[in-house]
């Protein structure tokens, strides 16, 4: 009986592979990524009524606030992320590269150059910091800026 029900598994993954090729393995995989997940969750509260006082996009969508924190963690993070606490969702946002805003008009706004309202697919190039790169803003920055270097580099090669 179990091998009749390994064989059926496996005809289900060959023709999920023959239908869909290798490219949907690497597409699932961004689907339980912690951006991937935020970009869903703020998707929702664009239609939920009501939760766009809790979190939403800013910035033309550039970048999100959590407007209630106390909210957030009790009404929307159970349904998207295994954390409990809003300073396990801050580190994560901290260990994926976010930026957020300490002062000034777009105080608590929070952003990162791939992760954009329109265009959810761009979290696939967020990746999460390893743990000899640490999580302080400089390193953060020295990387981006050297990318930057880099990609000007090649372009003047170009």
């Amino acid at each position: 009986s179990s091998n009749n029900t390994h064989a059926v598994q496996q005809d289900d993954q060959s023709s999920y592979d023959t239908l869909n090729g290798t490219a949907l393995h690497v597409a699932r995989e961004p689907e339980h990524s912690f951006p991937w997940k935020l970009h869903t969750l703020l998707e929702e509260a664009e239609r939920e009524p009501g939760f766009r006082n809790i979190v939403s996009w800013v910035q033309d969508g550039t970048a999100f606030k959590v407007h209630d924190s106390e909210a957030f963690v009790n009404t929307i993070m159970p349904n998207f992320f295994d954390q409990s606490k809003y300073e396990s969702f801050r580190r994560q946002l901290n260990l994926y590269g976010f930026c957020r805003c300490t002062r000034g008009p777009n105080k608590g706004f929070i952003s990162h150059p791939y992760f954009l309202k329109d265009n959810r697919k761009l979290c696939r190039n967020i990746t999460r910091k390893g743990k000899d790169e640490g999580t302080s803003k400089s390193a953060a920055a020295t990387s981006a800026s050297s990318k930057l270097e880099d990609t000007v580099g090649l372009t003047a090669s170009l």
